[in-house]
């Protein structure tokens, strides 16, 4: 079904294209507005994108529950997350493209209800148009500010020295990046426990920090590369459980004083319950 709708999202478009350019322009819009096809392309492309992010967490939902199937549950780190010990992304890196359809919908729909600015509409209605404009515009500049952050200073990486860490142990580990940064000031390092609440789908959830530890480490004066780390893991706090609605998990969140807006990534932290039964033996 949702392919269904991708694809009358696209029909729609091409039909507002038409009567927009092309050989049918004039046979389409006869004596009729031409705005109203341009109206056509915005409902298409927002009812497309609309579908392709629905078919997108769909997609994701049903890969990770085949990774669950197959995993160990007393080794939930093997299965539950892509991990890369070696050099791990930052948190929310791979939602990217999933982020980027729902703010180009959004913005589509945006789009269409300030249409009401070039046609006779109460001034009530354009107070609310333009109170929702301000969010798109907030959403908009948080895009570009990381993107701006993405094409100055690369994307960094997480060398995870201890793979998994376990509660009441320590977690290690080494922050990558090029090219090299240049610290105005001690680099803040972030331990935080979260859980996510509300159950559902990832974007109905509302995380918030059940607990976090604050380091602030010395980059040197020279250009930083690479800065490790170290944390002590309390032991009665939860470990990370990604395999259910109200997930629980861990985080590194770097912040890195720079010149113009500070430098900040966080990076999902392996940190897990140990396995009683397996410790004995």
């Amino acid at each position: 079904m949702l392919l269904l709708f991708i694809a009358v999202g696209t029909g729609i478009f091409l039909f507002g294209a038409a009567g927009t350019w092309g050989p049918y322009k004039e046979g389409l819009g006869g004596n009729g507005d031409p705005r109203f096809f341009l109206v056509i392309m915005g409902f298409g492309t927002v009812f497309a994108l609309v579908a392709l992010r629905m078919f997108q967490i769909r997609f994701n939902s049903i890969r990770k529950d085949g990774r669950d199937r197959r995993g160990n549950p007393k080794r939930p780190w093997e299965s539950d997350y892509p991990w890369r010990p070696e050099g791990q992304g930052p948190d929310y890196a791979g939602n990217s493209g999933g982020f980027l359809l729902g703010l180009v919908g959004f913005l589509g729909v945006l789009g269409l209800f300030n249409l009401v600015f070039i046609s006779p509409s109460p001034w009530l209605l354009r107070g609310i148009v333009l109170f929702f404009d301000l969010f798109g515009l907030l959403f908009l500049l948080d895009a570009l500010r990381k993107a701006w952050q993405t094409i100055r200073h690369g994307r960094p990486r997480m060398r995870w020295t201890t793979f998994p860490a376990f509660l009441g142990d320590r977690l290690e580990g080494e922050f990558l990046i090029r090219p090299a940064l240049r610290p105005r000031g001690p680099v803040k390092a972030t331990l935080r426990c979260i859980e996510d609440a509300g159950g559902g789908e990832p974007a109905t959830r509302e995380p918030f920090v059940i607990y976090q530890q604050i380091r602030e480490i010395d980059g040197g004066a020279d250009a930083l590369r690479e800065l490790p780390f170290s944390f002590d893991i309390p032991l009665d706090l939860p470990g990370t459980h990604l395999d259910r609605a109200g997930a629980t998990y861990w985080q590194v969140f770097i912040q890195v004083p720079v010149t113009g807006p500070d430098f900040e990534t966080a990076f999902l932290a392996p940190v897990y319950e140990r396995d009683v039964n397996a410790a004995e033996k």
